[in-house]
């Protein structure tokens, strides 16, 4: 019995032996810290640690704290981690480090100063973060400030915020010390120097915008709130039950009248052709040329009378795929605008621009408070923050743009769109302004919204936007048997009413709605190589004839529906 005793004490010895050799483990036996601290409150730190180890480590982590940058290791292979708001830099060995090393560290550290309400600044030197895992014997730091100050250091430690016993002396611009104590492991040293205000050049610092932007922000979207309710707002449009088209607006004017696009001139030179004005010619080439059957005088609107005049002023045959039809066009479009901007809008009404202008605006202040935490505290900062904005408000007007466009199923080129999401998104993940840049997009979204229909309308405005409607809804409602009564009514039927249907987005679905009904030759569209049977058929002839005309490089293309 007495034998068993003394062995369960031997083995007790044994395990308290081994506790204690592992708490006189792994220990920082020196650390070294040289800080030279910049005009702007920034410093750059070199760091030399000698570290003992109790056993052999494959990975060895040294802690660095938070908000560093330009981190680097002399004379080895590290990577840098960043968790809960620290970074690491870790060393790794295969073959596993023992004994007693020294690793010489460097990195730069912000957002070092903080102002009281009696504009003193106090600066935070990090000598020691609180995330290293073994205990520190001494810790020996100098600290060279940019210019001469008469406050005396105060140093603090992680624990409790209690403080440490230090012997530090101050020589010229530098504070220099030593711990008089072993650090524990997990345990912060800080110095802290309070400075008079105005010792440190905070007009450049890093985050220095975070406030004004805020404010402007928050002005500036209750401010395009208020634009849009007060001068863009439209109530929704009545819709009354109609099988026609609205009186007195073409095919090619549909888009525009809603508000969810241009005037197409390839849609006006169709409806030219139904009513027989001219008659569309495909060659066996593919070209598409117009063919005048008859003059036009002034039963058609004057811009559409000077487009007809221009294109068969040299012959009765003109190229319909060509630059200068899409240059007479574009003259018939802009004259169309105005004629229908005089009687759809209100004069009171307010501009779209400015509305998406203060958008853009918000997303540009979003670039400028991500940039300006992402750039150095440079004296000339503010003139590389200022191409930032710019360039964020010219993204934004783009992003607008290519909302709309994406909403009315158009295809002008949205690489300016996504250059500008990709910039910001990463803005966004490294600038640490991700609530900001989500408002920014969500306030983009809005103003293409609210903006998408044009300026605050008349009641003929309105009225014509809910006949347009009301004549969609009737086409989308048709079925094949309503359509084949309407055939036996007018062979012509679907030819006449295709250029509308095309214009609001709908060519596919009524040419589908005819199924396999055999059709009847079209009256104004021909060519020696146009074969179809189904309306379908023909559908996909117009839609390439179509995309020829406006010059698209795909093979066909059509309106959003809206």
């Amino acid at each position: 019995m007495k034998r068993l005793v003394r062995l369960l004490l031997m083995a007790l010895t044994v395990v308290l032996c081994a506790i204690a050799a592992s708490a006189e483990g792994t220990a920082v036996t020196s650390l070294n810290v040289a800080c030279t601290v910049d005009r702007y409150g920034d410093y750059d730190a070199v760091v030399t640690a000698e570290i003992a180890f109790a056993e052999a480590q494959e990975q060895v982590e040294l802690p660095l704290g938070a908000n560093v940058k330009d981190v680097s290791l002399d004379g080895g292979d590290m990577s840098l981690e960043r968790r809960d708001g620290n970074a690491y830099l870790l060393v790794k060995n295969s073959a596993g480090t023992e004994g007693t090393k020294t690793y010489t560290f460097r990195y730069q550290k912000t957002n070092n100063i903080t102002v009281a309400e009696n504009k003193t600044q106090s600066l935070q030197v990090e000598l020691l973060c609180a995330q290293w895992q073994w205990g520190v014997d001494s810790v020996q730091f100098a600290v060279t400030m940019p210019k001469e100050f008469e406050a005396s250091p105060l140093f603090r430690s992680g624990y409790y915020g209690e403080d440490v016993v230090v012997s530090s002396s101050v020589e010229s611009l530098t504070i220099q010390g030593t711990t008089t104590k072993a650090l524990l492991d997990r345990e912060s040293l800080t110095l802290a120097l309070t400075l008079p205000a105005g010792y440190f050049r905070l007009r450049n610092v890093l985050g220095g915008l975070n406030v004004p932007v805020l404010i402007l922000v928050g002005l500036l979207t209750a401010l395009g709130a208020g634009y849009w309710y007060l001068t863009l707002r439209n109530p929704r449009p009545k819709e009354r039950p109609r099988k026609l088209s609205p009186d007195g607006v073409s095919a090619w004017e549909f888009a525009y009248v809603v508000g969810c696009g241009a005037p197409d001139p390839a849609l006006l030179a169709s409806e030219w052709a139904g009513l027989g004005y001219l008659t569309i010619y495909v060659n066996q080439r593919g070209r598409v040329f117009l063919c005048g059957r008859m003059p036009m005088s002034n039963e058609r609107r004057i811009c559409e009378l000077r487009a007809f005049e221009a294109l068969f002023r040299r012959d009765d045959t003109c190229s319909g795929d060509t630059p200068r039809f899409r240059k007479i066009g574009a003259q018939a479009t802009r004259a169309d605008e105005r004629f229908w901007n005089r009687r759809l809008f209100q004069k009171t009404s307010g501009s779209p621009l400015v509305l998406q202008a203060i958008a853009a605006l918000i997303f540009g202040l979003s670039w400028l408070r991500a940039a300006d935490y992402l750039m150095p505290a440079w004296s000339m900062r503010a003139l590389l923050l200022l191409p930032v904005l710019v360039l964020g408000i010219l993204g934004g007007m783009a992003t607008q743009k290519t909302v709309q466009d994406v909403a009315r199923k158009g295809h002008e080129s949205r690489t300016a769109a996504f250059l500008t999401l990709l910039i910001a998104v990463l803005l966004a993940q490294f600038g640490g302004g991700w609530p900001m840049a989500l408002l920014s997009l969500l306030v983009l979204g809005l103003s293409a919204a609210g903006t998408f229909r044009g300026g605050k309308r008349t009641a003929f405005g309105m009225d014509l936007a809910g006949q347009v409607n009301a004549f969609r809804r009737y086409l989308k409602s048709s079925d094949t048997h309503h359509l084949q009564l309407m055939l036996h009514q007018d062979s012509q039927y679907f030819y006449d009413v295709l250029p509308y249907a095309e214009a609001l987005g709908m060519g596919s679905r009524f040419a589908r709605s005819f199924a396999n009904i055999q059709m009847e030759p079209c009256a104004w569209l021909e060519g020696e190589r146009i074969r179809y049977q189904t309306a379908l058929e023909f559908y996909e002839i117009y839609r390439e004839v179509l995309g020829k005309m406006r010059g698209t490089h795909e093979r066909s293309r059509q309106h959003g529906e809206f």
